[in-house]
C-alpha cells in the first residue's frame, strides 16, 4: 500500500476497516484501518491529511492520534451513500468537504 496524493500536499487516509473499504473502495485513498494506526502510521507521508472515516468515533480518534503524532489533519468526511458526492467535491474540484 502506498499513498496516494492527489496534490502535492494531501493525502486521502482511508481509517475504516477492511471490510468497509471493501465494500465502497475509494482508489485515491490509503486505507489504513484505526485499529492499527497505532502500530503502522509512519506509513503515512507528512502531508495535509484529509481522513476518511465511517463513524464519529473513529473521527475523533483518529483526528486526535493523528495530531499527537505531529501530522496536519485539515479535513474529514464519513464515507457511505455518498461516497460519489464527496469524490466529486473533494478530489475534482480541490475541496475539503469537512475542514476541521
Amino acid at each position: 500500500m502506498g499513498n496516494v496524493v492527489l496534490d502535492k500536499n494531501l493525502v486521502l487516509l482511508d481509517l475504516r476497516d477492511y471490510n468497509e473499504a471493501a465494500k465502497e473502495p475509494i482508489n485515491e485513498a490509503y486505507n489504513l484501518p484505526s485499529a492499527y494506526l497505532k502500530r503502522h502510521y509512519r506509513t503515512i507521508k507528512n502531508h495535509d491529511i484529509i481522513i476518511l472515516v465511517a463513524d464519529e468515533m473513529s473521527k475523533n480518534t483518529g483526528i486526535r492520534f493523528l495530531r499527537r503524532k505531529g501530522f496536519h489533519v485539515v479535513g474529514y468526511s464519513f464515507i457511505g451513500d455518498n461516497k460519489q458526492q464527496f469524490l466529486n467535491k473533494c478530489c475534482m474540484e480541490g475541496g475539503v468537504m469537512n475542514g476541521i
